[in-house]
C-alpha cells in the first residue's frame, strides 16, 4: 500500500475511532485488528526451481533451468558425429531452400530489432535459427503506415543476392505478402534491394527463394512488410535466411536436426503452456522428415559424463509431442522420437533393446512404432538401462535426442517436434511391495484436464464403499480438485477435502477441509482461505494411497516448511495426523468449508469441534463434522465458516497433532456417533493405518497375479482400488429405527432420516458394463448388500435414477440398472429381486414425468413405436439401450416366473431390427413416422453426437450384446461382422475430428481405427469377434487395448479417457484376468487372452479360481486350446456356474492364431438361433384405422375400428399415451378389422393418467365373419399400478383372423385406456391372400407426379410381385420376399411434393447438412451446418407442365465462418452434370447467423415434370461454410401466355422517393403507390431514396422478405414483367444518423489533444471504445435506430467524463477486508442488512480498474458507517441446542417419561417459550429461556426401560405349568407374579432401573432352573445351546454375555476378522458397537461372547453382507474387565481385545 493511502486510512479510522469509542469498544478492537492485518504488505513468495543435484559418477539430472550443474554443458543443435560422419539421413531443420553461399548463421543475435514480439517464445530470433519449427509472431498487423520490420547486423559486412522466407506453421492468414528487403552500413540509412507485392504461400512451411541484383556489401540488412494475408492483428514467417551466392560463403555448419532449450509448448491439451513439465524450460527437438523413405538424426545435448551401469541404473525422462501444423499428424511423426545414451564403448542404448516400462524398446523408432505416446500431452518414459543387450558394466558418456522414423507415406517434408524435460539417470533400486496396497496409487488419472482426460478422477483415500473420501486438492473450488502437473496450480496444495464426488462431470457435494500451517499468528490472523494457505510440495515428498494419503511441505515453503500432513480413514470417519518441525513457528491446523456455506465451532473442553457443510445438490443435505484432537489447543477460533486450531510446541523435537474426523448426514451426534463407533479412545493414527492396510490388503488380495511387470501390478490394483471405490454407502449405525439399526438421509423428498441401507454414486450407462459382474464374482456378497442398496431408491422415492449421486442426475441414457438387476437374477444372487424387478418395469413400461429420477424417456410413444424417436435428444441410444436393458428385465421375469413380462420384454430385446438401416447398412435414428435420418450412401459413420451419445455409427454398430448371432445375421453373416469390425479397427482416424468431447480426441490417440475405448459404448466391442468365430481377433485387439489405453499408471495417467466409477478399471482387471461379461444379463464371461502367466481369486465359498497361462508373453498373445478342470474346453465363454465355486482354468497360448473357439457351438449364448435375422413382435395395428360405424364383419379394405362405447376409439390405436379413449359404462368392447388377416400372439394395454378407471378384466375374441368370435384369452382381477403403464399379456392363438374384439369390464362407470396393441409377428401373417390384397392396392396406386425412374423401378417391382401371385407353386418365402420388396417400394415412392406452397429447405429426404430447429424460421427451422460442397435432396418434386420459371431463397450468412461469394446450385435426379440453376449468396452479417436475406433468379428453361431436387452447396476455400437456407419459393410459369399486365408498386413515401427508370415519380410518393400497365417481358428500374435528408436505409422488404442492401442512401430493384398482374409491395427501414454523426465529428476533433492524452486511461479506453462503436455503427447499413442512438449517447457521455479524476481504493479494499471476515451469525438482522448493502456497493467500485474519486470516497464513508453501526446478536446456540434436545424429548415424552403432570407443564411452558426467541433477543432472555428450560428437562423423569420385562413375561406365560416339576415351575410362578406387579407400576423411572432388571435375572434363573416332568436330569443348556437360533429375537441381550446371529458349518479357512483389536476402557453405562467380519465364511455367522456378562451386556444389532454388528453395554463395576471372543462352528474361540469397566 501507498504511504500516503496508509496515512489517509489511519487517519479515518482515527476520527471514526474515537467517535464510538464509548459503545463500541470491543468491536472496534476486532475491527483495528482485521485491518491492521489487511494493511500490512506481505512480501513476495518467489519459488525458485531446485534442480536435483547429482553426485559426479553416479546420477545425471536436467530439467534445462539455469543454474543447473549441467547448465554450461549443454550442447545445442549439434549432431552427434561418427567416424566423421554424421549421424542422419533424409532429415533438416528446414523448409527453407538451401541457398548457395548461405550466411545466416553469421547473423550477429544480439543486434536483431524490430516490431515487438507477440510473447517470449516466438521472438525475431528464431528467424535465423535455421529451424522451420519455430517462428517469429509480431504482436500487430501490417500496414504502409505502421510495418512490421526486422533488422539485423552480420559479423562482417557481405553482399546478399538472395533471400529464403518460410511460411509458420499455422494461420495462413497471418503470412506476409508485401515487403521491401534492404541494406545499410549504419543501420540508418537504408538502400532498398528488393520489393514484393502479392506474394501467397500455399502451404504451411512452405519455402520461397527471392533473388535480386547486388555488389554492395552492407553489414545491416532489414526486412519490412508492409502487408499481410488479411489477419488484423499479427504477422508470422518461421524462418528468414540470406546468401551471396557465392559458393566460398557456404555454411557449413548448417543444423540438421534442432535441439534447444525454449519455454515448453504453447500449445496444450491439458498442461502448463510455455513451461517445460517441471520449471520454465524445456528441450525443444525440431525437424523435417525428408522425403519417403527412412530418416534419422541424432543430436547429442550433454557429454562427459562417467556413470557406470549396475542393474538398478535407470533413465527416465518426460516428453510431449506436439502438433506441428496446428492440426492432427495422423503419421505420428512426432511421436518417433526419444532420449538416447552413448556408452564409452561407441555403443547405444538405441542399439541395445532396453525395454521401457512399458515393455516398448527405448529407441526413436520403437517408440513411435509403439504408437503408445499421446500428443499434445507430457508422457514419461522409463528404463532399467540392464534390460538392454550386455548393457551392465558399460559406461554412460554422453546424453543424446534421437528421430528415427522408417518412411514418410506422404512423401512432404512433414514436420516434427517435441518437448522433453526432466531427463534423470540415477540409481532406482526395483522394489516389491509387501503390501498389495502399496501397489495401489490413487493420483493415477490426475494428469489431464476436461479437453483431454486421462482418468479424470477423485484421487479419494478410502475405504472400500467408504461413506467418505479424503482429497487432497491443488485447484480448490474445482470438481478437477488436483492436477498432477504442480505448475498448473502454483506447485502448491491447498488443503486435504472431504469428498463425495462420483464424476467431475456430475459435480462435487459434501466437502470440509483441513489443512496444516505453521505462519499464521492464531491470535491476529484473519484470513485463512485457499488464496494464502496454500503451501509448496513435490510428488517426491507424497505418498498416495487407498489407505493412506500423506505430504511433506516443502522445507522453505512459507505457510507450511516442513510439515507433514496424512490421513488414514475408516468408513465414516478418519484420522489425520499433522507434525509440525521442530523450528516451526507455530503449529496450526485450518479447518474451513471452502465449497459451500458452512459453520465451525470448537468445543469447550478444549480439545473437539463441530461443524457443518451445506455443499449440497443431487438430494444431498448437510454434513456434519464432528471432530477431536490429541491434545488441548491453546486457540481454537472460528474464522468465517472455518477455524483455526493452534497447538502448543513439544519442548523439543517435532510437535506431533492426531485428529479424528467423524461425518454426519443426520446429525452432529449420529457424526459423533461414528467416531465413537470406528475408532476407540485409546486408538491412534498408527492403529487406524494398520486395519485401513489390512483391510486394503484383504480387498485386493482376493485375486494375486503372477508374471506382471511393475507398472501392471500398478494398473492392476490400482483398478481394483477403483473398482471397489464406488458405488458407496450413504447409510450409518444409528442403532435405531429397523431391526439392523441403519438409517440414511433421504437424498429424496423432503430428505427425512428413513431406514435401511443405501448404495449411491454409480451412473449405470458407465458401471453395467463390467463392475457389476466384477462384484458378482469377486464379492457376491457385498454385492447382494449393494444391489439392495440401490433398489432401496425404488423403496424410497418409485424409481432407481439412471445416475445416482446420491439422490438422481440427469445424465446419460438408459436406465442401466434394469440389466445390472437381470443378470445378478441370472446369476441367481439372493437378493431384494422382487422389487428390483418392479423397479426395472416402471422404468420400462411407465411414463415419467421426472427423468431426473427415473424412468425412460419418450415412452408416451416409443413403446409403441418399437424406438425412441429422432425428435428425442439421442434417441437412438435412448434405444439401443433399451433393448440391452429389457433383456435384463427379461431375466428378471423368467427368473419370477413372470411368464407374460418374460415374453414381452425378451421380445422387445429383439427390437434392435427396427433401427438397422439395411439400405446403406447402418444403424441409426428413426423419426416418429419411421423415416430413418438418412438413407444416403455419403453417411459417415466416423460422425460423433447426433443420434449416438458421446459416440458414432461405427462404434454403435455392435451394441447387440443381448443378440450377437441376430447381429451376425443383420450384417449377412459371421464373416460379414468380422469385415464390419475389421472396419472400425482399421477405418481412418481422420474421421475423428477434434471436437465437440474430449473422448473424441482420445479415440483418435489410441491410435486403434475408430474404435473409442476412451468412453464406454466401446467397451464390448473387442469381444464381439467371438460372435464372429473369430475369438484370434478378440485376443489381439484386447491385448492391443492393454498394452496402450492404460500407460503412464506412475505419472498421473493410466487410463485414456474418464475412469468412471470403476468401470474403465474393470475392464482392465477382468480383460487381463482373460474374462469379460460381453452379455450383461446372459451370466457369461466372454473369454479374451490373459495377461499374466497365473492368476489365483480367492472366492468367498473358500475355494480359488485359478487362472493359469505359462507361456504367456507379449508375443504369445493367441489362445490355442483351454481346458477347465482339466477338460478341454471349446467355447469362447465361461458361465458363472464355472467360476463362483472355484475351478482351474489352463490356457495354452501361442504366437500365432489358431482354430481354437472357432467352431458354430463354440459361439457365445443370443437371443436368435440359426442365420435368420431377428423378427420380434410388433403392434399389428395401423396408427390412423378407419373408424367404422358398425362392427366389422368379413373382409375389409382398410383397417377398421368400433366401439359403441366411445367416440374417440381411434385413440386406442394411435401409438401415443398421451391420448385416451374413455368407454361409457363398466363394460364395453372394442373391435378391430386388419385389412388382412394376421396372427396375435400378445396384447398390451396402457392406463391412462387416471390408472383406477383401467380396466379390471378383459377377454380378447377372433372371428373371420364379425359374428362367430372365438375366445382367445381371458384375464381377470387386473390391476395397473401406475399411470400411463404399459401391461402385456399373452395370447396363445394358433389362427389368425381378420376381425377381433376385446371385451373389458371395469370397476367404475366408466374404463379408460390410452392405448391397445394386438402384437404379433407380421412375416407370420404374411400369405398368399397377403400378397393378394398388396398386388390390388399397388395396382389401383396413383402414380401421377412421381419421377418417370421411380414409377419404372415401382412397376417393375410390382410385376414380379405378380408374378409370384401367378405361381400356384411359390413358396412361403418366395411370398414373404414379394410382399416385403412391394412394401418397400411403395414406401421408397413416398410423397409428392408441390413446389409452389414454400418448400421448407429443412425438410429434406436425404442430405449431409443439418436440420435446425428455430422457431423464429419459416416452419420452425432451417439447414444449418451448411459446409461446402454439403447437400440436400427432396423426393418427388412435381414442377407440372408450366413449370418453375423463378426461384426465391431465404439464407444466412456469417462473414466471420462462411464465404461473401457463394452459390446454391440445383441439380435434377442426380448431382452429376450441369446445375439447372443457381443462386449466389453473400454475408448477411458479420457476427451471426440470424440475419436472414432473399435471392433469387430466374431458371431457364423451366423446370418441368416430376424430379428429385437437389441442391449443393458450394463456397471458397477460404472459409468453410456457406450459408444456412431456410426456404424456396417456386414461381410456376404461365404457359407462354403474354400480354399487357398491371405492375403495382406498394411504399411509404414518407420513408422513400421513387424513380422509375430515372424518372422521379413525386405522385406516387403523396400516394404511396405506382402503378403501370406493362407488356411481358418489359424491364422496369425502380429507384428509392430516403425522403427526408440526412435519413439513411438501413434495410428494406419485398413482400414480407428481407432483400440484400448494399449502400445507405438508395436501393434499386429491377422488375421483368411476367405473365400475371403483380404486387410490389416495399417496405424500408429508415434511420437518422445526423446527430451520430456530428457528435463524431466532434469527438476525432479531440482526437491529438492535450485533454485526452492526461486523461485517466480508463477514461481514454472508454473513449476510444465509444468512438470505435460510434464509427462502426454509422458504417453499419443495418444499424437499427436503437442501435445509433446508444452509440452517440455512449460517445457523448464519456466526452464528458474526460476531466474525471481517479479514486484512491486502498482505504476501501481495507475495509471490506475487515467486511469479509465477518461472520452474518453474530449481528442483528437490521444492522447486518446495511452492511451488506454498503458492501456490495463498495465493491462494484472497488471492483473498477480507475474509480472515480467522487464514488469512492461515497462509499467508503457508506461503509465505515455500516461497519461501526453493527449491533451484536445474543448467543443463541446453547438456548438451540437445548431446543433440539427438548423436542427430541417430546416426541417421547408420554412413551419415555413418568406422567408428572406438573412436571410435563413446566417443560411445555419454557420450551415455547424459548421457541419465541431469535438470535435479535436479548441475551439477558436467552440465558434466562435456557436456565428455565434445563432445569424443565431435568425435572421429568424417564421411565424405566421394561422391554426386555414384557418380552421375558409373555415368553413364561406361554409355559405349560404341567410340562414342569411343581418345584421347578413354583419359581416362575412367583417370578410372573413379580413382572406382573413391576409391569403394573407406572410410576418407575429410570433411577430404578436396578428394580426391573433384578426381576427379568430372577425370572431367567427361574427360567433356567425349570425341570420337565419324567426327565431324569435337568436340562441345562449346553455351552452353544444357542447355536441354532438364526438370530437373537429383537436384539435382546443374551445370558452371560453370549449373542449369536445365525449359523452355519465354518470351512477351515474361515475366520472372524475385529475392526477392534486393542484393549481399552469403556464407561459405566456406556455402549460399544463392534464389527465382526466374516472371510472366507460366506453366509457363516459368528459367536460372539464376552468372558464375563456381568461386565458387559451383549447385543446383537445387524448383518449386513459378511459383517455383524454387536454391542457391547458396560454394566460392571470401575475396574471390571473382560475379554471379546468369537468362534465359529466347528473352531476354537478367538480372543479379539480387553474391555475394562472406567
Amino acid at each position: 500500500m501507498k504511504k500516503e493511502g496508509k496515512e489517509a486510512h489511519l487517519a479515518i479510522w482515527s476520527y471514526r475511532h474515537e467517535k464510538r469509542r464509548k459503545t463500541m469498544k470491543r468491536f472496534q478492537k476486532i475491527i483495528a485488528m482485521a485491518l491492521a492485518a489487511t494493511l500490512a504488505v506481505p512480501g513476495s513468495v518467489l519459488s525458485t526451481f531446485a534442480s536435483a543435484r547429482v553426485e559426479e559418477g553416479k546420477s545425471f539430472f536436467t530439467s534445462f533451468e539455469n543454474d543447473e550443474e549441467w547448465s554450461d554443458n549443454f550442447k545445442a543443435n549439434t549432431l552427434e558425429v561418427v567416424d566423421g560422419k554424421g549421424k542422419a539421413q533424409n532429415v533438416s531443420s528446414t523448409t527453407a531452400d538451401r541457398l548457395v553461399g548461405d550466411i545466416t548463421s553469421l547473423v550477429e543475435l544480439s543486434s536483431i530489432q524490430g516490431s515487438e514480439n507477440h510473447n517470449n517464445n516466438e521472438t525475431k530470433e528464431k528467424l535465423f535459427d535455421n529451424n522451420s519449427g519455430t517462428k517469429f509472431l509480431a504482436k500487430q498487423s501490417a500496414s504502409v503506415e505502421n510495418p512490421v520490420w526486422v533488422s539485423f547486423q552480420i559479423q562482417e559486412p557481405k553482399a546478399v543476392k538472395a533471400y529464403s522466407i518460410v511460411s509458420a506453421n499455422d494461420a495462413e492468414a497471418r503470412d506476409p505478402v508485401d515487403w521491401t528487403f534492404s541494406g545499410s552500413n549504419d543501420g540508418t540509412t537504408w538502400t532498398e534491394l528488393d520489393s514484393q507485392t502479392g506474394v501467397r504461400f500455399n502451404s504451411r512451411y512452405e519455402s520461397k527463394t527471392f533473388t535480386f541484383e547486388n555488389d554492395t556489401a552492407y553489414a545491416y540488412y532489414k526486412i519490412n512488410i508492409t502487408k499481410n494475408n488479411g489477419d488484423s492483428g499479427m504477422v508470422q514467417f518461421a524462418d528468414l535466411n540470406i546468401a551471396t551466392l557465392d559458393e566460398t560463403d557456404d555454411d557449413i555448419n548448417l543444423t540438421v536436426m534442432g535441439t534447444t532449450i525454449e519455454s515448453g509448448p504453447a500449445s496444450v491439451h491439458d498442461a502448463a503452456s510455455n513451461k517445460g513439465w517441471t520449471g520454465d524450460k524445456a528441450l525443444k527437438v525440431t525437424g523435417y522428415h525428408k522425403g519417403e523413405g527412412e530418416a534419422y538424426a541424432y543430436n547429442v545435448i550433454y557429454d562427459g559424463l562417467n556413470i557406470p551401469v549396475t542393474e538398478n541404473t535407470q533413465l527416465s525422462y518426460t516428453i510431449f509431442p506436439e502438433w506441428t501444423t496446428g492440426s492432427y499428424d495422423f503419421e505420428y511423426t512426432s511421436t518417433y522420437i526419444a532420449v538416447d545414451l552413448g556408452f564409452s564403448d561407441g555403443t547405444y542404448l538405441s542399439d541395445l533393446n532396453a525395454v521401457d516400462q512399458n515393455g516398448n524398446v527405448v529407441s526413436p523408432m520403437e517408440q513411435g512404432l509403439s504408437k503408445t505416446l499421446t500428443t499434445k500431452q507430457w508422457n514419461k518414459i522409463s528404463t532399467y538401462i540392464a534390460s538392454g543387450e550386455d548393457t551392465i558394466g558399460k559406461t554412460i558418456t554422453k546424453v543424446l535426442v534421437g528421430y528415427h522414423k522408417p518412411s514418410n507415406p506422404t512423401g512432404a517434408d512433414d514436420a516434427f517436434t517435441a518437448d522433453i524435460d526432466d531427463i534423470r539417470i540415477e540409481e532406482v533400486p526395483q522394489v516389491e511391495h509387501e503390501h498389495l496396497s502399496d501397489y495401489v496409487y490413487t493420483l493415477r488419472g490426475t494428469n489431464d484436464g476436461t479437453s483431454y482426460s486421462r482418468g479424470l478422477v477423485c484421487p479419494g483415500t478410502t475405504m472400500p464403499h467408504g461413506f467418505n473420501f479424503w482429497a487432497p486438492v491443488t485447484r480448490a473450488g474445482d470438481n478437477k480438485m488436483y492436477n498432477y502437473q504442480l505448475s498448473r496450480d502454483g506447485n502448491t496444495l491447498k488443503h486435504l477435502t472431504i469428498s463425495h464426488q462420483a464424476s467431475y462431470w456430475t459435480g462435487e457435494r459434501g466437502t470440509y477441509e483441513f489443512m496444516a500451517n505453521s505462519s499464521f499468528d492464531p491470535a491476529t490472523v484473519t484470513s485463512i482461505g485457499t488464496g494464502v494457505r496454500g503451501a509448496a510440495f513435490t510428488h517426491e515428498n507424497e505418498i498416495a494411497k487407498a489407505h493412506h494419503y500423506s505430504v511433506t511441505f516443502n522445507e522453505d515453503d512459507e505457510k507450511a516448511g516442513g510439515v507433514t500432513m496424512e490421513v488414514t480413514p475408516t468408513e465414516h470417519a478418519a484420522v489425520l495426523r499433522f507434525t509440525f518441525p521442530e523450528n516451526a513457528p507455530y503449529c496450526n491446523i485450518l479447518l474451513d468449508s471452502d465449497r459451500a456455506s458452512g459453520s465451525t465451532t470448537f468445543g469447550e473442553d478444549g480439545k473437539s469441534f463441530t461443524a457443518y457443510s451445506d455443499h449440497n445438490s443431487n438430494g444431498m443435505q448437510r454434513m456434519y463434522v464432528y471432530g477431536e484432537f490429541s491434545q488441548p489447543f491453546t486457540t481454537g477460533r472460528s474464522i468465517g465458516k472455518g477455524g483455526i486450531a493452534s497447538f502448543e510446541k513439544a519442548s523439543s523435537g517435532e510437535t506431533v497433532i492426531e485428529m479424528k474426523v467423524a461425518t454426519s448426514f443426520i446429525s452432529i451426534e449420529q457424526a459423533k456417533k461414528n467416531l465413537q463407533q470406528e475408532i476407540a479412545e485409546d486408538e491412534g493414527f498408527d492403529e487406524i493405518f494398520a486395519k485401513a492396510q489390512k483391510t486394503w490388503d484383504d480387498q485386493l488380495g482376493i485375486i494375486e497375479i503372477e508374471g506382471a511387470t511393475p507398472d501392471q501390478m500398478t494398473s492392476f490394483y490400482s483398478g481394483m482400488y477403483r473398482l471397489f471405490m464406488y458405488p458407496n454407502m450413504l447409510s450409518e449405525q444409528t442403532g435405531e429405527g429397523s431391526e439392523d439399526g441403519w438409517q440414511y438421509r433421504s437424498p429424496y423428498g423432503s430428505h427425512e432420516v428413513k431406514d435401511g441401507v443405501m448404495y449411491y454414486n454409480n451412473g449405470f450407462w458407465d458401471t453395467y458394463r463390467t463392475t457389476w459382474a466384477a462384484y458378482s464374482l469377486f464379492t457376491p456378497s457385498k454385492d447382494i448388500e449393494m444391489l439392495n442398496g440401490l433398489v432401496e431408491h425404488y423403496n424410497d422415492q418409485g424409481w432407481v435414477p439412471r445416475w445416482i449421486a446420491p439422490g438422481g442426475t440427469n445424465s446419460m441414457v438408459g436406465t442401466s440398472s434394469d440389466v445390472i438387476f437381470g443378470d445378478a437374477a441370472k446369476k441367481g444372487l439372493d437378493f431384494e429381486v422382487e422389487n428390483a424387478f418392479w423397479s426395472s418395469i416402471k422404468n420400462a413400461s411407465v411414463v415419467s414425468n421426472n427423468l431426473t429420477n427415473g424412468g425412460r424417456n419418450d415412452l408416451t410413444r416409443s413403446i409403441f413405436n418399437g424406438y425412441t424417436s429422432l425428435d428425442i435428444g439421442e434417441g437412438f441410444s435412448w434405444s439401443m439401450e433399451g433393448y440391452i436393458n429389457d433383456f435384463g428385465i427379461y431375466q428378471m421375469a423368467k427368473a419370477l416366473g413372470y411368464a407374460d413380462e418374460e415374453q414381452y420384454y425378451l421380445n422387445r430385446a429383439q427390437n434392435y431390427v427396427n433401427l438397422f438401416n439395411d439400405e446403406i447398412g447402418w444403424f441409426m435414428g428413426r423419426d416418429v413416422n419411421g423415416a430413418f435420418r438418412t438413407s444416403s450412401d455419403d453417411f459417415n459413420p466416423g460422425i460423433w453426437w447426433g443420434d449416438y451419445t458421446e459416440t458414432n455409427a461405427f462404434n454403435m454398430a455392435f451394441t447387440v450384446p443381448q443378440d450377437g448371432q441376430g447381429l451376425a445375421n443383420l450384417y449377412g453373416g459371421r464373416e460379414k461382422l468380422a469385415e464390419r469390425l475389421d472396419g472400425l479397427f482399421n477405418a481412418s482416424p481422420d474421421l475423428v475430428q477434434d471436437g465437440t468431447i474430449h473422448e473424441m480426441v482420445e479415440a483418435r490417440d489410441l491410435k486403434m481405427g475408430l474404435y473409442g475405448h476412451s468412453n464406454q459404448p466401446s467397451h464390448h466391442i473387442p469381444y464381439m469377434y467371438n460372435y464372429a468365430g473369430r475369438p484370434d481377433r478378440t485376443q489381439e485387439v484386447v491385448r492391443e487395448v492393454l498394452a496402450r489405453a492404460y500407460v503412464g499408471s506412475d505419472f498421473g495417467q493410466g487410463y485414456i479417457g474418464d475412469e468412471d466409477n470403476g468401470e474403465m478399471s474393470a475392464w482392465y482387471i477382468l480383460s487381463a484376468l482373460g474374462i469379460y461379461p460381453v452379455n450383461m444379463g446372459s451370466g457369461e464371461y466372454a473369454i479374451g487372452s490373459p495377461l499374466f502367466t497365473k492368476a489365483t481369486i480367492h472366492l468367498e465359498c473358500g475355494e480359488d479360481l485359478v487362472i493359469n497361462a505359462p507361456n504367456n508373453s507379449r508375443e504369445n498373445i493367441y489362445v490355442q486350446g483351454v481346458k477347465l478342470n482339466g477338460e478341454e474346453y471349446n467355447k469362447t465363454y465361461f458361465n458363472y456356474s464355472d467360476l463362483i465355486h472355484g475351478a482351474v482354468i489352463d490356457f495354452d497360448m501361442g504366437d500365432t492364431p489358431s482354430d481354437w473357439g472357432t467352431s458354430e457351438d463354440a459361439l457365445p449364448t443370443s437371443i436368435t438361433e440359426g442365420d435368420q435375422v431377428a423378427e420380434p413382435s410388433q403392434d399389428m395395428t395401423v396408427t390412423s384405422p378407419v373408424v367404422g360405424e358398425e362392427i366389422p364383419s368379413g373382409d375389409v379394405i382398410q383397417d377398421t375400428v368400433y366401439s359403441a362405447a366411445t367416440d374417440r376409439v381411434e385413440n386406442l390405436f394411435d401409438n401415443t399415451s398421451d391420448t385416451t379413449a374413455s368407454l361409457n359404462g363398466n363394460t364395453a368392447s372394442v373391435y378391430y378389422g386388419f385389412a388382412t388377416p394376421a396372427y396375435v400372439d400378445m396384447v398390451t394395454l396402457t392406463s391412462t393418467s387416471d390408472p383406477e378407471k383401467a380396466p379390471v378384466s378383459f377377454e380378447l375374441f377372433g372371428s373371420n365373419d364379425g359374428k362367430t368370435w372365438t375366445s382367445l384369452e381371458k384375464r381377470d382381477e387386473l390391476s395397473f399400478e401406475w399411470a400411463k403403464y404399459t401391461r402385456p399379456f399373452a395370447v396363445n392363438a394358433e389362427e389368425k383372423y381378420a376381425n377381433y374384439r376385446i371385451d373389458f369390464t371395469g370397476s367404475a362407470d366408466s374404463i379408460e385406456l390410452a392405448e391397445v396393441e394386438l402384437m404379433g409377428n407380421i412375416k407370420n401373417s404374411i400369405d398368399r391372400s397377403t400378397l393378394e390384397k398388396l398386388v390390388e392396392a399397388a395396382e389401383a396406386k396413383d402414380l401421377t407426379g412421381y419421377p418417370t425412374a421411380k414409377v419404372e423401378e415401382f412397376q417393375k417391382v410390382l410385376e414380379e410381385a405378380k408374378a409370384v401371385l401367378d405361381n400356384e407353386e411359390a413358396t412361403q418365402d418366395e411370398i414373404r420376399e414379394a410382399v416385403e420388396n412391394l412394401q418397400k417400394a411403395s414406401s421408397k415412392l413416398g410423397a409428392i411434393r408441390n413446389p409452389y406452397v414454400r418448400l421448407e429447405a429443412e425438410d429434406y429426404d436425404a442430405g449431409d447438412v443439418v436440420k435446425d430447429v428455430d422457431s423464429n424460421r419459416s416452419g420452425g427451422g432451417n439447414i444449418g451446418g451448411g459446409k461446402n460442397g454439403c447437400y440436400a435432396m427432396y423426393n418427388n418434386v412435381n414442377f407440372g407442365d408450366n413449370g418453375a420459371v423463378h426461384v426465391v431463397m431465404s439464407y444466412s450468412s456469417q462473414g466471420r465462418d462462411a464465404t461473401n461469394d457463394g452459390r446454391i446450385q440445383f441439380f435434377l435426379d442426380s448431382m452429376e452434370g450441369e446445375p439447372v440453376a443457381e443462386l449466389k449468396t453473400h454475408n448477411t452479417a458479420e457476427d451471426n447467423w440470424s440475419t436472414y436475406v432473399l435471392t433469387e433468379t430466374d431458371i431457364e428453361p423451366p423446370i418441368t415434370g416430376s424430379h428429385d431436387l437437389y441442391i449443393k452447396l458450394v463456397g471458397t476455400e477460404d472459409k468453410a461454410y456457406v450459408a444456412n437456407i431456410d426456404y424456396f419459393d417456386f414461381t410456376e410459369g404461365q404457359g407462354g401466355v403474354s400480354g399487357t399486365y398491371d405492375l403495382t408498386v406498394a411504399y411509404s413515401g414518407r420513408d422513400a422517393s421513387l424513380s422509375v427508370n430515372g424518372e422521379e415519380q413525386s405522385i406516387a410518393d403523396l400516394i404511396n403507390q405506382y402503378s403501370k400497365e406493362l407488356e411481358t417481358g418489359t424491364e422496369v428500374e425502380l429507384t428509392f431514396v430516403p425522403q427526408v435528408e440526412g435519413r439513411s436505409f438501413a434495410g428494406v422488404t419485398l413482400n414480407g422478405e428481407a432483400l440484400e442492401l448494399t449502400v445507405p442512401d438508395s436501393f434499386t430493384y429491377r422488375y421483368t414483367m411476367g405473365t400475371a398482374d403483380e404486387t410490389l409491395k416495399f417496405e424500408f427501414t429508415v434511420v437518422n444518423k445526423s446527430v451520430l454523426q456530428s457528435i463524431i465529428k466532434a469527438a476525432e476533433a479531440l482526437l491529438g489533444s492535450e485533454e485526452l492524452e492526461t486523461v485517466l486511461p480508463s477514461i481514454k479506453e472508454r473513449f476510444d471504445k465509444a468512438l470505435e462503436t460510434a464509427n462502426e455503427v454509422n458504417g453499419r447499413l443495418e444499424a437499427t435506430q436503437k442501435e445509433i442512438d446508444a452509440a452517440w449517447s455512449e460517445l457523448l457521455d464519456v466526452m464528458h467524463l474526460l476531466s474525471f479524476e481517479l479514486g484512491d481504493t486502498t482505504t476501501l479494499e481495507a475495509l471490506l477486508a475487515v467486511a469479509d471476515e465477518l461472520s452474518e451469525e453474530g449481528f442483528t438482522t437490521s444492522t447486518w442488512a446495511a452492511l451488506v448493502e454498503a458492501v456490495e456497493a463498495a465493491k462494484v467500485v472497488a471492483d473498477q480498474e480507475e474509480p472515480l474519486k467522487a464514488d469512492v470516497e461515497k462509499v467508503t464513508e457508506d461503509l465505515i458507517n455500516a461497519l461501526y453501526g453493527l449491533e451484536e446478536v445474543a448467543d443463541f446456540s446453547q438456548l438451540q441446542l437445548l431446543i433440539e434436545k427438548a423436542e427430541e424429548i417430546d416426541l417421547v415424552l408420554e412413551e419415555d417419561y413418568v406422567q408428572d403432570e406438573e412436571a410435563i407443564s413446566a417443560f411445555h411452558k419454557a420450551l415455547e417459550y424459548a421457541k419465541t426467541l431469535t438470535k435479535d433477543s436479548a441475551q439477558e432472555d436467552v440465558d434466562e429461556a435456557a436456565k428455565a428450560l434445563t432445569k424443565a428437562m431435568a425435572d421429568l423423569r424417564k421411565k424405566a426401560d421394561k422391554s426386555e420385562l414384557e418380552e421375558l413375561l409373555e415368553e413364561l406365560k406361554e409355559l405349560d405349568p404341567a410340562d414342569y416339576t411343581a418345584q421347578s415351575y413354583a419359581l416362575v410362578a412367583t417370578a410372573i407374579k413379580n413382572m406382573e406387579v413391576i409391569l403394573a407400576d407406572e410410576t418407575l423411572d429410570e433411577s430404578q432401573q436396578a428394580v426391573v432388571d433384578n426381576a427379568v435375572n430372577n425370572a431367567r434363573v427361574a427360567k433356567a432352573k425349570l425341570v420337565k416332568v419324567n426327565d431324569p436330569k435337568p436340562d441345562r443348556p449346553s455351552k452353544n445351546n444357542s447355536s441354532n437360533k438364526t438370530a437373537v429375537p429383537n436384539h435382546s441381550y443374551g445370558n452371560n454375555g453370549i449373542v449369536v446371529a445365525g449359523q452355519k458349518v465354518a470351512t477351515a479357512s474361515a475366520y472372524v476378522r475385529s475392526d477392534t483389536t486393542v484393549n481399552f476402557i469403556l464407561k459405566h453405562g456406556q455402549a460399544y458397537c463392534f464389527k465382526m467380519s466374516v472371510v472366507n465364511g460366506n453366509n457363516l455367522a459368528p459367536n460372539f461372547t464376552v468372558g464375563n456378562g456381568e461386565v458387559l451386556k451383549t447385543q446383537f444389532v445387524a448383518q449386513v453382507g459378511n459383517d455383524y454388528y454387536y454391542r457391547v453395554y458396560a454394566i460392571g463395576a470401575s475396574g471390571q474387565s473382560t475379554g471379546v471372543y468369537t468362534s465359529l462352528p466347528g473352531q476354537n474361540v478367538v480372543k479379539h481385545c480387553t474391555v475394562t469397566i472406567a
